[in-house]
């Protein structure tokens, strides 16, 4: 009964969130026209395969607010226009002067909603988080097939091709609510992104922003894959998805052959200084380290006390230790079988 009725509860929800959104990003066309002429400089994106430390850089690299910024849930499931932006700020605002009663009283409302998230990805409203979630609001999400059962019968298929015309359109209202952010929270700052799934839209970001600066997180694949695996398992036992494992297991390996198609294409540029290559198994032992290469390596300026709010993010998160052991052998596959499928990823950044 459980696994039906959240989903059962989640679409009333989602109407109603999507209608009051919907009627809010029309308004900010009326009483903020200005935050078209916003250009968004420079963005940085985190990405690569799922289950590689994404969110990991993504939380260190927040840190650093005077340079960068970035969304948390509530404003990407909430507030994507500006309208909701000032006015959930004010009421945050307001709330914290009575010693944050609303506050208080969400945080426990999402610890008993959101509980069957933690063990894989924990939520809450208040991080920061991966704007594909943006997405969903104009039904363009490569999560959809999650959230929405019904559209299980569609295959999805990833362009390489520079001239994918109809997903850069789809685009345009993700570059909109980029902008809308920046006119809230600094237009001076340089947006901070993430998500794995913005790897397998290359070509269209691109497009859209011509300076975009990447950092894939490379994790060895026989790892990464199976552990990708779990977790859409995880997403289709929550929202009662109904997808069978061969499913799952197909969609993630077209998932891991664009996102290592685009990876091994980006990387074999020689001098390519927006886009950088982190290993998953370096950067979790090293992280300020790894840190302190993203900022040279796009010439970023660490500011001292930016600098010491990220050494002590790092201690914090080194005492977490990942209790999760996935085998491939469970879904059919080999660690022979993903080496030979993704040899050219083996041969150049790991010995097998």
């Amino acid at each position: 009964m459980k696994k039906r009725f959240f989903p059962l509860l989640f679409f009333p929800f989602f109407l109603v969130v999507e209608i009051i959104n919907w009627l809010s990003l029309f308004a900010d066309e009326v009483f903020f026209p200005s935050h078209k002429r916003i250009v968004v400089s420079s963005p940085l994106y985190i990405t690569g395969m799922p289950r590689t430390a994404t969110t990991l850089a993504h939380n260190i690299i927040s840190c650093d607010t005077k340079g960068f910024t970035t969304m948390k849930l509530w404003e990407i499931a909430f507030a994507p226009s500006i309208c909701q932006k000032r006015f959930w700020l004010f009421i945050w605002k307001f709330d914290s002067k009575l010693d944050n009663p609303l506050i208080k009283t969400v945080k426990y409302v999402e610890s008993r909603i959101l509980k069957q998230f933690d063990h894989f990805h924990p939520l809450s409203i208040f991080n920061v988080e991966e704007d594909e979630y943006l997405l969903i609001h104009n039904f363009t999400s490569e999560l959809l097939i999650f959230f929405f059962p019904v559209l299980k019968f569609l295959r999805r298929s990833y362009s390489t091709s520079k001239t994918d015309l109809t997903q850069i359109h789809r685009l345009e209202f993700y570059h909109k609510c980029i902008k809308k952010h920046l006119y809230v929270f600094g237009k001076e700052k340089t947006y901070l992104a993430k998500s794995p799934a913005h790897i397998l839209r290359y070509h269209s970001l691109k497009k859209v922003f011509p300076d975009i600066r990447i950092i894939y997180m490379l994790r060895n694949p026989h790892k990464s894959i199976p552990s990708t695996i779990s977790l859409f398992q995880n997403f289709n036992t929550i929202f009662n998805s109904r997808l069978n494992d061969r499913d799952i297991i197909t969609h993630t390996l077209l998932i891991a052959d664009t996102s290592f198609h685009f990876l091994t294409q980006l990387n074999s540029q020689e001098i390519n200084p927006s886009f950088i290559v982190l290993k998953f198994e370096e950067f979790v032992n090293e992280p300020e380290l790894a840190i302190k290469k993203i900022y040279k390596s796009f010439h970023l300026k660490l500011a001292y006390d930016v600098e010491k709010k990220i050494r002590n993010y790092c201690v914090q998160q080194s005492t977490f230790k990942s209790k999760h052991k996935y085998s491939l052998k469970k879904y059919g596959l080999t660690k022979e079988i993903i080496v030979e499928k993704y040899l050219d990823i083996y041969r150049k950044f790991y010995r097998y």
